[in-house]
């Protein structure tokens, strides 16, 4: 298989297998111990950050990640299922033929440290995770990087969550970040299949409408006494002309009474309320009135009985 040692860098062509169970859920590969004796010699930056890349894909696919371990059988590296469907490799794990995997590169790369990511969940059923940012942070101690476009994948209650990442800060050439150590900065899309709830609309006023004729109910029932109590499951009967401009509005109980004139009208409770004022003070005003007459008719007899004591007096009889 080719491959170079050469210089500052690690390209070598493996054998792509699926890895065990336990590294889905993970950024990280395995790595045949060869691998780690050509490194051992090179002068890299640590820790180590590798690129898959599938050179058959058109455009050739790409995706980053760490190493776990060198335990591989020599000439193969083990890649988490998920990250082979990224790269479009095909998974030889059902297979048996000892030969079957596809081919790819892995090189070693030097990545910034990301500053922001947007991710977005692929189900709605993220939405159900009671504490995200405290699981985000548990699942991203396994990546120890992130490519754009890619879809990761993560455990929670043993259900398979996937996440993509949208964007990524700062831009590199190969759409990648590391993110060990890095004070990160997270955005999260809605999620795929998410439906933004509709607000509520205006209640029709024509389905509020009930279909009892005002005009048949007592006229017993329009005393000042009753009306709070019979008036509550009272609704007039409106005419289609006015939905126009009553649908939107808030329905106004209307309540009946009698005019002077007896005739029955219909009046909203804020126009009862100011009716009921109107009266109150126009009661208030005869009773001031009322009172004030009877003051100064006392104050008149009072002084009516002073001037009758005043010419009083013993009189003397003349004989």
């Amino acid at each position: 298989m080719n491959q170079n040692f050469a210089g500052t860098q690690f390209t070598h062509n493996y054998k792509i297998l699926p890895a065990s169970q336990d590294m889905e859920g993970s950024g990280t590969i395995m790595l045949c111990r060869s691998a780690l004796e050509k490194i051992s010699i090179l002068d890299l930056q640590y820790p180590l950050m590798f690129q898959i890349q599938n050179k058959k894909a058109f455009p050739p696919k790409i995706i980053t990640c760490g190493v776990q371990d060198f335990c591989a059988p020599e000439g193969v590296a083990y890649v988490p299922k998920w990250m082979m469907r990224s790269l479009g490799l095909q998974d030889s794990s059902n297979t048996n033929n000892p030969t079957a995997g596809d081919i790819a590169t892995i090189s070693t790369v030097i990545l910034p440290s990301a500053t922001f990511i947007q991710l977005q969940p692929q189900s709605v059923a993220f939405l159900n995770i009671s504490n995200p940012k405290a699981v985000l942070e548990q699942v991203l101690r396994k990546y120890p990087t992130l490519t754009k476009g890619s879809t990761v994948l993560f455990y929670y209650n043993d259900k398979e969550h996937y996440m993509k990442v949208l964007d990524i800060k700062p831009q590199t050439a190969i759409n990648a970040v590391s993110i060990l150590n890095a004070d990160v900065e997270v955005d999260f899309a809605a999620p795929v299949g998410y439906v933004e709830p509709e607000r509520p609309k205006p209640k029709i006023l024509e389905d509020e409408i009930e279909d009892e004729d005002p005009l048949q109910t007592s006229y017993s029932s329009f005393s000042e006494e009753s009306s709070e109590d019979e008036t509550d499951t009272f609704e007039p009967t409106v005419g289609k002309g006015l939905l126009g401009q009553l649908s939107a509005k808030k329905k106004e109980r209307l309540i009946p009474i009698i005019s002077e004139n007896g005739i029955i009208e219909y009046k909203g409770e804020s126009d009862l309320n100011e009716l009921r004022d109107s009266i109150k003070k126009e009661q208030k005003a005869r009773e001031d009135k009322l009172r004030k007459e009877e003051e100064d008719k006392k104050k008149r007899e009072e002084e009516s009985r002073k001037n009758l004591l005043t010419f009083s007096g013993k009189g003397d009889t003349i004989r």
